[in-house]
């Protein structure tokens, strides 16, 4: 008779399986569960372990669910929505516009030619008498014209 050795899962969502034997594979197992790949396999083993070198027994340390249940409601509500925010904030700070709709692009380069806009040169004022008249006409506010 062969005895009966339990060793860890091979056929992870990773192709690596999954255990929390060292920091990179477990750090690689709750990063699986928080992207919701398989992470109900992982449940199940995570219930079912017993001791080192032990196979596992049925439903032996129920409190796991919890951990794995909480693993979730931490990482994909709260640090995920972390990352995303900080990756979005980097891409605006580095250009601004890799966001913004087609409209807001089109308002910000009018922005931008506005605020290159130098003002135009006054209008002198004629000094011939006859010419004087026909501008003061032709700048007359019941007109609707101002200088």
């Amino acid at each position: 008779l062969k005895p009966r050795v339990w060793s860890t899962p091979a056929d992870g969502a990773s192709g690596f399986g999954w255990h929390f034997d060292n920091f990179g594979m477990a750090f690689q197992t709750l990063f699986e569960v928080s992207t919701f790949e398989q992470w109900s396999d992982y449940v199940y083993s995570g219930v079912d372990v017993t001791q080192i070198g032990q196979q596992p027994v049925a439903w032996s340390v129920t409190w796991n669910v919890l951990f794995f249940h909480l693993w979730v409601v931490m990482s994909c509500f709260f640090v995920l929505q972390l990352v995303i925010g900080v990756l979005i904030d980097a891409i605006n700070q580095k250009s601004g516009a890799a966001l913004y709709t087609d409209l807001q692009r089109n308002w910000l380069r009018m922005k931008l030619r506005m605020s290159r806009l130098k003002p135009l040169s006054p209008v002198p004022v004629p000094t011939s008498k006859w010419r004087l008249r026909v501008w003061r006409l032709a700048n007359d506010e019941r007109l609707g014209n101002t200088p």
